[in-house]
Formats: C-alpha cells, structure tokens, sequence
C-alpha cells in the first residue's frame, strides 16, 4: 500500500499525464484543421505565397499556339501548394496591362495534401472544377489568333516586373513572359531595327533598378520562321543588352 506521499506523487502524475494527453490531443487537431482560404482566389487569407504571373504578348498572332498551351502547362505543373498563378494578356491596346484574365492559387491536388483531414475526392473535385477547368477555358481563348497597333512588351515587362507588385512583401514570384520579343512601341521597332536602349532604360525609375528580391525571369520565345533573323537581332542588340543593363537575368 502506497504511503500518502507516493498516493500524492501518483495523483500528480496521472494529472500530468492527462494534462498531455489533452493538450496533445488539441495540438494535434489544430495542427490538422485546413488552412483558411479565400473562397473566391482559393488563396490564403494569412500568407503572401509563391506568385507565378504570365505574360502573354498577343499583339501579333502565334505561330503556333502550342507554345502558349506548353508554357502554361508547364506553370500549371510547377506551382506549388497555394502558390498562386496570375495570368495578364498583352494585346497592345492603350493599358500596357490591363486586369489578369486568371489568377487562383492552387488548392492541391493528389500528394499536396494529406488525406488525414482532406477526403481526397473532395481535394480532386474542388482542384478540377475550381482551378482546372477555368484555366482550361482561359488557354482555349490565349490561343485564338489575335493582333495589336503596337508591342510594348519591354514597358509591359517592367509593369510586371518592377511597379505591379513593388508593394507587396517579399516572396518568391516567378515571371515567364511567352512572346515573339518583336517589339513595335515608342522605343521603336525591331521590324525597322531602330530599338533605342536608352529610352528602354529610362522605363525603370532609379529607385527600382535592380530585380526584386526572390523574382525570377524567363522569356518562352514565340518563334517566326518568316522574320526569324529579326528576332535574333532584336535579342542580341536590344533585349540582352537592356536587360543586362537594368540587372534583370532573363532565361531565353
């Protein structure tokens, strides 16, 4: 029989123990509860994430349409869990960029999420029907012919790049930017070959010269076979040289 200092130390310890079992258990259960999210951007309400945005130049019509299909697939596939994909159509009207024809975050798919908490043929349903399938209809209208009065694509670059979200927090915000790179804008035109890099420099503001920190560039070149020695030109004398003067690495 225990004397009344072991009963005591007994009690203290089956308190204690239960005492963690509780806050284990609701640990554990806040632990596993989904992340609040914003029902209509089915992004975070609590966090600024991974951003990719997509710049579609559509001021001259594609070669070939794969390449934008390819281009967005591929950022479809590489955007993590709650990452969020913004997408902006360049079509050479007056606004350089006017409002993303999508932007939604991921809500997770397949192995994203745990299927501890989430019934996996919820987490299926909701990432087809809220996610998938808009973007589906979003590529089918990227890829219709279209063409434009003019190509700013190196002013829609740095409205992309720099000002758009000069704001926001730091996180990382990939940039692919899926055009024929021919610009046709107040900088000239790479038809005529007369680009002026100085005026190309001047679109940054002093105070915004150098990359955003965790941003990242890359440029899917829409090939024409027809004016393809022109598209060289225009990157080797114009885009490369600006690029590199105004600290952005792009991948072409």
């Amino acid at each position: 029989m225990l004397s009344k200092s072991g009963q005591d130390k007994l009690g203290y310890l089956i308190g204690l123990s239960g005492l963690i079992i509780v806050v284990s258990t609701v640990f554990a259960w806040y632990r596993l509860q989904p992340p609040r999210y914003d029902s209509q951007t089915l992004c975070l309400l609590d966090t600024e994430g991974h951003r990719t945005t997509v710049l579609v130049d559509k001021t001259d019509p594609f070669s070939d349409p794969k390449v934008v299909e390819d281009a967005i697939e591929e950022a479809k596939r590489s955007l993590p869990l709650y990452g969020r994909l913004t997408i902006h159509v360049l079509d050479g009207s007056n606004n350089i960029i006017g409002p993303p024809v999508f932007d939604l975050c991921n809500p997770g798919h397949g192995d994203q999420l745990s299927s501890v908490y989430r019934n996996p043929k919820h987490v299926r349903e909701r990432y087809e029907q809220q996610f998938e399938e808009p973007l589906d209809k979003i590529l089918d209208d990227l890829k219709q012919p279209s063409e434009g009065n003019q190509s700013p694509i190196a002013e829609a670059l740095v409205e992309t790049v720099f000002n758009r979200f000069a704001g926001l927090p730091p996180k990382t915000h990939e940039i692919i930017l899926v055009s024929d790179l021919l610009e046709n804008s107040k900088l000239g035109s790479a038809y005529k070959t007369n680009l002026s890099l100085d005026e190309a420099k001047s679109l940054v503001p002093p105070w915004l010269e150098k990359l955003p920190e965790h941003t990242s560039v890359t440029s899917v070149v829409v090939k024409r076979p027809r004016v393809r020695q022109l598209q060289y030109r225009a990157i080797e004398n114009f885009w490369q040289p600006w690029l590199d003067a105004i600290e952005v690495d792009v991948k072409f």
